[in-house]
């Protein structure tokens, strides 16, 4: 990489079942800040490593199909 060229500051996207809540947006597509009011109200399937809060992604997704099939009946 040539000095003038800048590194972006993108994630990869990938399969890993735990993503910080930062990087959960580009996996679900739902917004950083409805997540961290999930978490908040203590409906985040998520576990702390230290300070970091790691999202289950798969079981997120389940939890959302549920809501949206709720809301659909």
């Amino acid at each position: 990489m040539k000095r003038t060229e800048k590194k972006q500051n993108v994630r990869p996207i990938d399969d890993r079942p735990f993503v910080t809540i930062r990087d959960c947006p580009a996996r679900t597509g739902l917004s950083e800040r409805y997540i961290r009011q999930l978490k908040r109200d203590g409906k985040l399937p998520c576990i702390m490593s230290g300070n970091r809060c790691l999202v289950n992604v798969p079981q997120l997704m389940e939890l959302m199909n549920e809501k949206t099939l709720k809301a659909i009946v």
